[in-house]
């Protein structure tokens, strides 16, 4: 752009030392005329070059791919599949007396069964996008081990800390279940078994059982 503003202004500086040229003391009519014929010029028309602006733009924006939309936990209750509270309730030292959703990020949902008063309590948790690999590698951080279940109602599923876990088409689903004898011991097998029976139970209420 520098370049061109340096040409047209050496080609000015020429024109204007050629003796031929008109010069500043022409006469008024040709102004006069000169500036008629500028004020008779038709204007550019603006609107046509919005609207042709407009259609170009609107034609990129139709060709470009449109992102794929993610699943996400949030779109999925938990609560509502699990088991009812009196099959909660046959692993439970304590009984649960309600069910509800938690908090959790949009690729992860969660229900807590338990009570207001007891210390016993389940949770559900359906994740998306899993990796047994990384599991693997978050429990180790925590200083779990991880074992298979061996259970053939079960193909796949593994356990830590109390927890049953099994990966379908790339969503986790987990049990935990968390009694006193839990916390003193998590990773008995009596506290496995009660997690790996609850996950059956779940799997079955999901018609994937």
């Amino acid at each position: 752009m520098a370049a061109l503003l340096g040409a047209s202004t050496l080609l000015a500086a020429c024109g204007g030392s050629d003796g031929s040229a008109t010069s500043a003391t022409a006469p008024a009519t040709q102004v006069a005329e000169s500036g008629a014929n500028a004020s008779s010029a038709p204007a550019p028309d603006e609107t046509l070059t919005v609207v042709d602006t407009a259609v170009v733009d609107t034609a990129v924006v139709d060709t470009l791919p449109s992102a794929p939309e993610l699943p996400t936990g949030e779109s999925f209750e938990v609560c509502p599949t699990i088991p009812s509270l009196d099959v909660i309730n046959t692993v439970l030292d304590e009984p649960a007396t309600r069910a509800v959703e938690l908090e959790r990020g949009p690729a992860t949902a969660i229900c807590e069964a338990g009570s207001d008063t007891g210390i016993a309590n389940v949770q559900f948790t359906r994740a998306l996008f899993a990796d047994r690999a990384l599991t693997e590698q978050i429990a180790a951080e925590l200083g779990a081990p991880v074992t298979d279940l061996n259970d053939p109602d079960l193909p796949g599923g593994f356990t830590y800390s109390a927890v049953a876990l099994i990966i379908i088409d790339d969503i986790e689903y987990s049990v935990q279940v968390i009694t006193m004898d839990t916390i003193t011991n998590p990773d008995s097998p009596e506290a496995t078994q009660r997690s790996a029976t609850l996950l059956k139970a779940w799997l079955a209420n999901l018609g994937l059982g």
